[in-house]
């Protein structure tokens, strides 16, 4: 038997995780006893397949708001069409209460926090779910900018060991689609894509050392930038995901952004002028164009594109014309996407989500859950 105490592998120089840490990071959510691998997708060219070789196209929600997600949004998400969701963990993340970094304890992760995430990986696959499991970790991707991934070896060093514990942990848990390394990185100048890119190769053999068989997801710069996907291309591995956001165009999306400048939101569909003075207009042709750089990616490197999150506030005018169109473009195009987000807590009507709770209790968008039913449908 090992023996694990405080102060072991997780001080140890170098990004090796010695035999305590598998000792740490068994008995994770679903952990299978069987000798046979846990099952996984596989990367083919621009395609995502299943276990028994067949094209997946995946489609799903995210359970973005750390804490908020219930035990029966599993059985929730499938019911409504959806065959995966996005979970994250909050490492070196903005608000104690969200983040579950614990410097010297064992992986670098809170025990409760590992707990709970267990319990979510568990709701979601038990109904039957994909999970792509992700890092949110704003202070490190470009937040703090004293102190990050690119300005300081040490906090990079204990991430690439937590992630390092992580696949350990889940790596006989069923239904992991993917490890998405990094959400939404944003290091500041002079940190340049290729450096990201750099930074990314490194994580993935980090991670490799210890899971060969998980496609992992990586993204672009300024917050998974659509218009940046080329800039973190690698060959360093054949089974990745690249992801990008699309809540497109911004002036319409984010309607706060718009008032600041113009004094009232952006009509759907209808004509516009940006930030910039630029006369534009916000159409389905327009979401169309918006997103043909992922198209273009896709095409040009024959590798999967995940939009990682969809979404528009509730707020902003004919939002569900411009739901049915953006999801439609995704389901023609096969893009595969997770809406954001399935709940959020301490929230109004007009913010982001399809359930929130003002704090009486949760409430559902009920027309917008015709336009995601429909959309997911397969």
């Amino acid at each position: 038997m090992v023996k694990c105490s405080e102060g072991t592998w997780w001080r140890q120089a170098g990004l090796a995780v010695a035999a305590c840490a598998s000792a740490l990071a068994g008995g994770a959510a679903g952990a299978a006893a069987a000798a046979e691998p846990a099952v996984r997708l596989t990367v083919s060219g621009a395609q995502l397949l299943t276990p028994d070789g067949k094209p997946i196209w995946l489609r799903g929600f995210n359970w973005g708001r750390w804490g908020s997600a219930l035990p029966e949004d599993g059985r929730g998400n499938a019911e409504r069409g959806a065959n995966v969701v996005r979970i994250p963990f909050r490492w070196n993340f903005t608000g104690p209460k969200a983040d579950i970094r614990q410097t010297d304890a064992p992986g670098h992760f809170k025990p409760e926090g590992l707990k709970q995430l267990d319990e979510q990986i568990r709701w979601a696959t038990d109904a039957g779910l994909w999970v792509v499991l992700f890092a949110g970790s704003d202070q490190g991707a470009g937040d703090n900018r004293e102190s990050n991934y690119w300005n300081n070896p040490a906090l990079r060093r204990e991430f690439f060991e937590a992630w390092a514990f992580i696949v350990q942990r889940y790596k006989d848990t069923p239904r992991i689609a993917a490890y998405e390394l990094l959400s939404e990185p944003h290091p500041k100048k002079p940190v340049t894509s290729a450096e990201l890119r750099g930074f990314y190769e490194e994580l993935i053999a980090n991670v490799r050392r210890h899971d060969t068989r998980t496609p992992l997801v990586i993204g672009p710069n300024d917050h998974y930038d659509i218009n940046q996907l080329q800039g973190v291309h690698t060959k360093v591995d054949d089974k990745l995901v690249y992801a990008a956001n699309f809540y497109l165009p911004t002036e319409y999306c984010k309607p706060w952004r718009r008032q600041d400048v113009m004094g009232s939101p952006v009509a759907y569909p209808g004509a516009y002028v940006d930030r910039k003075g630029v006369s534009r207009r916000v159409d389905r042709d327009a979401l169309a164009a918006a997103l043909q750089p992922a198209l273009d990616f896709r095409a040009r490197n024959r590798v999967p594109v995940f939009v990682d999150q969809v979404g528009c506030v509730s707020s902003a005018p004919s939002v569900l014309d411009y739901m049915r169109d953006v999801l439609g473009l995704l389901k023609a195009n096969q893009l595969h996407y997770a809406f954001w987000t399935y709940r959020v807590n301490n929230a109004g009507p007009l913010e982001h989500g399809l359930w929130y709770n003002p704090g009486d209790g949760w409430k559902l968008k009920t027309e917008l859950d015709k336009v995601l039913r429909g959309a997911m449908a397969p």
